[in-house]
């Protein structure tokens, strides 16, 4: 677990006032969450519940963690140096199956 995207933070803290009114799901993506440590998934989703306590008055009706994808070779300045020399996982372990089935149920978690 690292940081929230900014654009992801900055959205949620100018629609915190909506948000705490509307049902709401958030998920989280990442390089660490690979077959090869287990316990990644529990310690993005505790990540993802930190930042969602920094706006207490939005209430997550469910929280997918998910795989992410990375080709630091396409990244540029000091984030693809950074990912290029960083002990990360590269390449794609995204599992369009697994976001499918989650998306799928959001409508009953969000009573929709």
């Amino acid at each position: 677990a690292g940081m929230w995207n900014r654009a992801a933070k900055k959205y949620v803290r100018k629609h915190e006032d909506a948000l705490a009114e509307l049902p709401t799901a958030v998920f989280s993506v990442g390089l660490t969450i690979t077959e090869d440590e287990p316990d990644a998934y529990d310690r993005s989703r505790e990540f993802t519940e930190k930042m969602l306590s920094q706006v207490p008055d939005v209430t997550a009706a469910d929280i997918g963690v998910f795989a992410g994808a990375c080709d630091p070779q396409k990244l540029g300045g000091i984030v693809g140096f950074a990912m290029r020399t960083a002990e990360l996982p590269t390449g794609d372990f995204r599992d369009e199956t697994e976001v499918t089935e989650w998306a799928k149920e959001l409508p009953t978690k969000l009573a929709m």
